[in-house]
C-alpha cells in the first residue's frame, strides 16, 4: 500500500514539471536574432612616418701580432683569448686581452741518490783461527793473510802497519732472528802505523771506518747524465755543467746549477739513511720564491716488494726426524 502512494507523488511531480516546461515555453515567443552591424578603424588620417635607427657609435681597438712565447720564437698563443669589455658613461670600451707568456717550470732536480759509505781502515780484522792467528785483509789491494802480533804489513808505498798485539776472546753473536745468541770466538788487534805512531784497535767483529760519511750520487741531465759523480762530505760542494733541454717543443738553455750537500745521515737498524741536498740555479727565480735555490731530502727507505701469491695447494712437509 505504501508503495503505491509513493509512485502516485513521483507521477504527480513528473506532472508538474512538464506543465511548468510548456507554460516557460508559450510566455518567452519567437526568437529574434540582434544586428550588430560592422566596426571599421579609418587610418587614413594619422601622421604615422617610419624613422630609421641612428647607427651605433662602437671604438674599436687594434689587436696586436701574437708575441711568441718564453719557450721559443716558435710558439704564438693557439687559444683566442676574449677581449676585455667595459661599459662606463654610455659607451663601450674593448681593449685586447692582456695575456702572460707561460713560465717554464724550475728544471729537473738532476741527482739520483746511490748509497752513503765511509772510508775503511786499510787493515781491517775478520776472524781467527785454531791456531791462534787472526785473518786481516789489506783493503788497498784486496790481499788477505793471516797472521800474529809482531808481524809487519806494507800497506802500500810509504805506509807500513804493524800488529802490536793480536789476542781471541771469548764473545757472542746474535742470530739474525735477534732472539738468541750463540758463542763465538773475536779477534782483537792492536795496529800502529810506524810512520806517524798512530795506533788503532781492531776486532773481528765489527769494521772500522775512517771519518766523516760521504754520499754518492748519479747525474740524471745534460752531459753527465747516468754517471756516477764524485763522492762528496757534509758541507761540501759540487756543480753540474749547463745543458740545452725542451719545452713545449722549443729549445730551452738550463743554466749550470751548484749543490751543497747539507747533511748525512747514516742507516741504522731502526731509520733508513737521508741526504739533504740544497741546489742554486738561476733557473729557479721568481718560479718557486724570489730566491734563486731549492732543496730536495733522499732517503734509502726500500721500494716496497711484489707480492708472490701463495700456491693453491702447500707442498708437503718434510718427515720428522727420528732417532
Amino acid at each position: 500500500m505504501a508503495a503505491k502512494n509513493s509512485d502516485k507523488v513521483f507521477l504527480g511531480i513528473a506532472l508538474l514539471l512538464l506543465g511548468g516546461a510548456a507554460a516557460w515555453i508559450t510566455l518567452r515567443g519567437p526568437t529574434q536574432s540582434i544586428d550588430t552591424g560592422t566596426s571599421e578603424v579609418d587610418l587614413s588620417a594619422a601622421s604615422y612616418k617610419p624613422v630609421g635607427l641612428a647607427a651605433s657609435s662602437v671604438p674599436t681597438a687594434k689587436w696586436e701580432e701574437p708575441p711568441a712565447q718564453a719557450a721559443g720564437p716558435y710558439w704564438v698563443f693557439e687559444v683566442f683569448s676574449p677581449p676585455e669589455i667595459f661599459y662606463k658613461d654610455g659607451t663601450f670600451l674593448v681593449k685586447p686581452a692582456t695575456v702572460k707568456p707561460p713560465v717554464p717550470p724550475a728544471p729537473d732536480f738532476g741527482l739520483e741518490y746511490v748509497r752513503i759509505l765511509r772510508d775503511d781502515f786499510p787493515l781491517q780484522l775478520l776472524g781467527c783461527s785454531a791456531d791462534g792467528q787472526g785473518l786481516f785483509r789489506n783493503n788497498l789491494n784486496g790481499e788477505t793473510f793471516y797472521a800474529k802480533a809482531g808481524r809487519k804489513v806494507q800497506i802500500k808505498d810509504g805506509v807500513e802497519f804493524e800488529i802490536r798485539s793480536f789476542e781471541i776472546r771469548e764473545g757472542q753473536m746474535k742470530l739474525p732472528d735477534g732472539n738468541m745468541v750463540i758463542p763465538e770466538p773475536v779477534g782483537y788487534a792492536e795496529i800502529v802505523n810506524n810512520a806517524t805512531g798512530q795506533v788503532s784497535n781492531i776486532n773481528s767483529q765489527e769494521r772500522l771506518v775512517l771519518g766523516k760519511p760521504f754520499v754518492i750520487f748519479r747525474a740524471t741531465v745534460g752531459p753527465k747524465a747516468g754517471k756516477i759523480l764524485d763522492a762528496v762530505r757534509a758541507g761540501e760542494e759540487f756543480t753540474l755543467p749547463a745543458y740545452e733541454s725542451t719545452y713545449m717543443n722549443a729549445p730551452r738553455q738550463i743554466s749550470e746549477a751548484k749543490y751543497i750537500v747539507d747533511e748525512i745521515v747514516e742507516q741504522t737498524s731502526t731509520t733508513p739513511a737521508k741526504v739533504v741536498v740544497t741546489r742554486h740555479s738561476p733557473d729557479l727565480k721568481n718560479r718557486i720564491h724570489p730566491d734563486d735555490f731549492d732543496s730536495q731530502t733522499f732517503s734509502s727507505l726500500p721500494k716496497p716488494r711484489a707480492v708472490t701469491p701463495k700456491a693453491k695447494h702447500a707442498p708437503p712437509a718434510a718427515p720428522a726426524a727420528t732417532k
